[in-house]
């Protein structure tokens, strides 16, 4: 089949609000003509014998991405790639990713390398010229997301615009170039792009060579990431918190509650399976929504099924308690404005950030021996709740550093001075003081 008429079936599947726009470097953009979004279709990109500079690649994809209000990008040369565009962006229309695992793979770079690398000493310099040396507290190295399938990817610099989440990718030739990584590799880098524009970033790469061009690589970050006053801080203190391991309990919901009379709001509850762990949840969340009809709980579970059955758990032993009179009973589901959010480790991951630090009064873990993965440790210590609760079946992965690396660290959005002021952290103390 020719390149024409794939052009002819992307049109016809993407319905008649989606117009062809025109020809680019390697393939071609369709535009929707109601919402300002847009679609680059990359034909024969890997091809070795029509080669083309990275940085014209770059430069194109940047200048599209900050016109468009999202801009997705796939490559087509048959008929198995047409039909996995298909597939994929039917489920990006759906906002319908896998919800049942959070895989993890490749390497924090920012833990085994505390020096930025050469393409990354380029970009910082570049963003310290063009917005000050105090704006780095706008930026974030080494940042995870997960994919459509539930992978752990990386991003190399998150920067958090107050309309948007951009993500800036500096890319050596050599690992991203269509031309020299091959087909499947570059599908790879496509889909963790695709999956950061699904979930409302846009995407900016440089290459080490365009970042080198200092005068327009300058111009460009001041074009594509914005005004210094429309960009919001991400460097954010990490405040440390008491957490109480509360192993094989006869009475888990007796010492939850004798605990907390003492002022304790962290909890790690290890139960073996079958001994009513999530039972022992709603019985709590029940009390403490007695004492406030305002309480805003969300509640994490590792699967979609999972989430099926809790809500509907939640549900019948709500109407019993209120003898179902559903008049006291809380909204009660995944939707995000539920009183009582249930839903899967991989939906908040990729959508915690649309939330306030503040919104929930009770957080629950269920499973949290699986807050090992990066992605969920963002989202536990992005939220500072009244109450936090994790429940495992297991502590054979929850030794003493990693409690206190993912449960027992949240962040404030602090100076130093005024974290000390709350007293949240204790005064700095100089050795040469008597």
């Amino acid at each position: 089949m020719t390149y024409s008429n794939f052009k002819d079936q992307v049109l016809d599947f993407l319905g008649k609000f989606y117009v062809y726009k025109q020809d680019l470097l390697r393939g071609y953009l369709i535009v929707n003509t109601i919402d300002n979004t847009a679609i680059i279709i990359d034909n024969d990109i890997c091809n070795k014998s029509k080669y083309f500079e990275y940085n014209e690649y770059t430069k194109e994809q940047n200048f599209l991405m900050h016109k468009y209000k999202k801009l997705f990008r796939f490559m087509i040369d048959d008929e198995n790639d047409f039909s996995e565009f298909v597939a994929i962006f039917s489920h990006i229309l759906k906002n319908d990713f896998n919800e049942d695992d959070i895989k993890q793979s490749g390497v924090n770079r920012e833990l085994k390398e505390i020096d930025p690398s050469v393409p990354e000493a380029y970009f910082e310099q570049a963003f310290i010229e063009c917005y000050g040396r105090e704006s780095l507290s706008k930026i974030r190295r080494e940042f995870p997301i997960i994919d459509f399938d539930g992978q752990t990817r990386w991003i190399d610099y998150v920067v958090k615009h107050k309309d948007y989440n951009i993500a800036i990718e500096k890319n050596g030739e050599s690992y991203h170039h269509p031309i020299i990584v091959g087909k499947q590799k570059y599908k790879s880098q496509l889909k963790k792009q695709n999956s950061l524009i699904a979930y409302g970033y846009k995407v900016f790469r440089w290459s080490l060579e365009g970042m080198k061009s200092t005068e327009n690589f300058y111009s460009e970050i001041k074009k594509y990431i914005g005004k210094k006053e429309d960009l919001l801080d991400l460097q954010k203190l990490s405040i440390s918190r008491e957490i109480t391991l509360l192993k094989h309990q006869e009475d888990s919901l007796k010492a939850i509650n004798a605990k907390r009379a003492k002022g304790e709001k962290n909890f790690l509850v290890v139960l073996p399976t079958g001994t009513g762990k999530t039972e022992i949840l709603i019985a709590d969340i029940l009390d403490q929504y007695e004492k406030n009809r305002d309480l805003k709980v969300l509640l994490l579970v590792p699967t979609k099924q999972l989430k099926i059955d809790t809500i509907k758990k939640f549900n019948i032993r709500f109407k019993d308690r209120y003898n179902i009179d559903i008049i006291d009973i809380p909204t009660i589901g995944e939707e995000p404005d539920s009183q009582i959010l249930i839903q899967t480790y991989s939906w908040m991951s990729r959508y915690y950030q649309r939330f306030n630090s503040s919104d929930f009064d009770y957080i629950a873990i269920d499973e949290a021996h699986h807050a090992v993965a990066p992605t969920l440790q963002k989202v536990i210590q992005h939220f500072n709740p009244n109450t936090l609760l994790g429940l495992t079946a297991t502590d054979k992965r929850l030794d003493e550093k990693s409690l206190a690396d993912i449960f027992g660290k949240y962040e404030v959005s602090l100076t130093l001075v005024e974290a000390i002021k709350k007293k949240l952290l204790v005064p700095i103390s100089s050795p040469f003081q008597p």
